[in-house]
């Protein structure tokens, strides 16, 4: 058998994208930590579920808590706030010269190259998908990947070859900051407000003074890519939103709703330090953040 491909990450985008590269023929390896590896991954696996082509498809992933054999490709999911603790199973000599793609929407991955190598590219999982007692639902009719190269270096060819293979439709961006930026606007928006309010985006839209409240919203994400020198399209951002699947809940809110807090700490570090440098006011950002630290994350204060 060949070389595994490694995923860093004990949730729905590991499982998902780990399904789809092992039923194109590639050994996977999910790394997790030992008090998650057993409950994430039953005996009997797990289903995917596509809306776009109405078929259900079973799959058994293997899980280790170690790197045992040298990677062929590592792939991180991890959210933020778990992945310093899930990269102590990573061991630099199996890495190698191996490409590493990280999707934790981390803006500057410099931090880690010294323990992921060089060959570390930034990517972005333009798609929702869920997880529901073992089965993934991915929703929605189109999935992509955004992949940005290291600074000045050619997309590995590894990469583009395994994720084609896994019918995964990827794209290639020479501008990482403003790949970044798009996919982070939305995300990052969407994220909050339906924590906030405890609703889906999809019905939130329903109503008109959420509309014109995410419009504003809309805005001052746009001035915070700003501190990147991005000028991001306000049309492209709304899209975004709208297009968000009738009955998708984004990880934040669904981790709230599970008592977690899984991406605020990430996303409301990476506003509040735009935010400083551009002075650029977010009120309604600002208002979300607050609303969901006092009254979601820390009920005691």
């Amino acid at each position: 058998m060949t070389n595994p491909i490694y995923i860093i990450g004990n949730n729905t985008l590991a499982y998902y994208l780990g399904a789809q590269i092992q039923s194109s023929g590639q050994n996977v390896i999910l790394l997790t930590d030992k008090h998650s590896s057993g409950e994430s991954l039953s005996t009997d696996g797990i289903s995917i579920k596509e809306d776009r082509s109405l078929t259900q498809k079973c799959h058994k992933l293997n899980a280790a808590e170690i790197m045992k054999e040298p990677a062929k490709m590592v792939i991180i999911t991890a959210f933020a706030n778990k992945l310093n603790t899930m990269l102590s199973c990573v061991s630099r000599s199996k890495i190698g010269n191996a490409p590493v793609v990280c999707f934790t929407p981390i803006k500057d991955l410099s931090y880690l190259t010294p323990i992921l190598g060089e060959n570390l590219h930034a990517a972005y999982f333009n798609g929702y998908v869920m997880n529901n007692k073992q089965t993934i639902s991915l929703l929605g009719r189109g999935t992509s990947i955004t992949l940005c190269p290291p600074k000045e270096k050619e997309a590995d060819k590894n990469i583009l070859d395994i994720f084609t293979e896994s019918k995964l439709e990827i794209n290639v961006s020479s501008n990482s900051l403003l790949s970044f930026w798009e996919y982070f606007s939305s995300y990052a928006l969407c994220s909050i407000l339906s924590a906030a309010r405890d609703d889906k985006i999809s019905d939130l839209l329903k109503e008109k003074d959420e509309k014109e409240r995410i419009n504003i919203l809309v805005e001052e994400f746009c001035s915070l890519a700003r501190v990147d020198n991005i000028v991001l399209n306000d049309k492209v951002i709304l899209k975004n939103i709208y297009n968000t699947p009738v009955n998708y809940i984004y990880p934040l809110h669904q981790s709230i709703k599970n008592d977690g807090k899984d991406d605020f700490n990430l996303l409301s570090t990476i506003i509040n330090d735009s935010a400083m440098i551009t002075k650029q006011p977010i009120p309604k950002i600002n208002y979300l953040l607050k609303k969901l630290y006092n009254n979601i994350l820390n009920p005691i204060l």
